[in-house]
């Protein structure tokens, strides 16, 4: 799996900046003005990359948003265009499942190889089955109001399409239901709305509720082969996520430990598995523990030479080193420099 392309850490598929570029070329928009402050390239809107940094794509989405007309009436519009195909592999998977319920399933499984920055969760009521967005916590962190509307929006009105798509043998009339954790924005275009959709908004929850007997009609599997290994890739690449969400864990742990570093040990007994599964889950990444020890040290010790007063002796302290001379002997085998040179040629820089 490729790395992420743009800004950010985290991601979604280059398939939804695809989906939006071809959003923006249908409704004549300039294309080009959507990667204003993104830090993707052209190039990149022409050839989509596997995936696209959260905080590009959220300059893009913003770009988008303050570019339309109508915001509200194009998050219907966007919703409704995006087919199975747009959400890759896990759309294929989909077409495969007996019935929306183990489409569901896969759906909330698989997401976060379309993108990490939400949850999709199903929740059972009395007559509904739910598909609940929850955004992460660092998503929700200078995200405008108005573009988390236009796509948690959109997305909920493309799964309600899709599953009445799978469903285009049965009837369908009853009503699904949007609720939306947001107030009503003024002119809220209900007329765009099929007869049997309804939005309701100031909710506990962004989620679409599905009525439950559409859940368990058996869907007409085309192609079981090309769905199952639809599904095994969608496994591989959760396989790789989780072991690179691992690795971002144990190193945020690493930083917040002052004084002497966890030791493999201690970081697995934190982490809530065995010693050798831990290696074995790092080895997955091509490193080891020492490794990203000692890159997390090093990334401190300079951080700490250029922006404090701190005495290297504390330095050494600090990052949970036997003593001073070790500290220096560390850093300069990994710098060139040793630590009084590195914070001299800061200084002077």
């Amino acid at each position: 799996m490729q790395d992420v392309v743009g800004e950010g850490q985290n991601f979604l598929a280059g398939d939804y900046l695809a989906a939006i570029r071809d959003y923006a070329l249908v409704k004549g928009l300039n294309v080009k003005a959507l990667l204003v402050g993104s830090g993707l390239s052209m190039e990149t809107l022409l050839k989509p990359p596997s995936r696209v940094g959260e905080i590009s794509m959220h300059r893009v989405g913003c770009n988008l948003v303050e570019t339309l007309d109508d915001p509200l009436v194009a998050s219907i519009e966007y919703g409704r265009s995006l087919t199975l195909n747009v959400h890759g592999a896990l759309g294929v998977a989909v077409q495969g499942a007996h019935n929306l319920l183990d489409a569901s399933d896969l759906l909330v499984q698989y997401i976060s190889t379309r993108s990490n920055i939400k949850e999709v969760s199903r929740v059972t009521y009395d007559e509904y089955v739910s598909l609940r967005l929850t955004p992460r916590s660092y998503y929700t962190k200078g995200v405008a109001e108005t573009v988390r509307f236009f796509f948690d929006f959109a997305t909920l009105i493309n799964f309600d399409s899709l599953g009445r798509l799978l469903l285009s043998g049965y009837d369908v009339s009853s009503k699904s239901i949007i609720n939306i954790d947001m107030p009503e924005p003024p002119n809220f275009p209900y007329h765009l709305l099929i007869d049997s959709v309804e939005v309701r908004f100031s909710q506990p929850y962004f989620e679409l509720c599905i009525p439950k007997e559409w859940m368990v009609k058996p869907l007409s599997i085309e192609n079981p082969e090309l769905a199952l290994a639809a599904t095994d890739k969608c496994e591989s690449e959760l396989a790789e996520l989780d072991s690179k969400d691992l690795i971002k864990e144990i190193r945020n742990r690493i930083r917040k430990e002052v004084n002497a570093k966890p030791t493999i040990d201690e970081m697995a007994v934190q982490l809530f598995m065995s010693t050798s599964t831990l290696q074995r889950r790092i080895k997955e990444q091509h490193t080891t523990y020492q490794k990203i020890k000692a890159e997390e040290r090093m990334g401190e010790a300079k951080e700490l030479l250029m922006n404090s007063n701190f005495t290297l002796e504390a330095i050494s302290e600090r990052l949970g080193f036997n003593n001073a001379s070790n500290f220096n002997k560390s850093f300069k085998t990994s710098t060139g420099l040793s630590p009084k040179e590195f914070r001299k040629s800061k200084t002077h820089a």
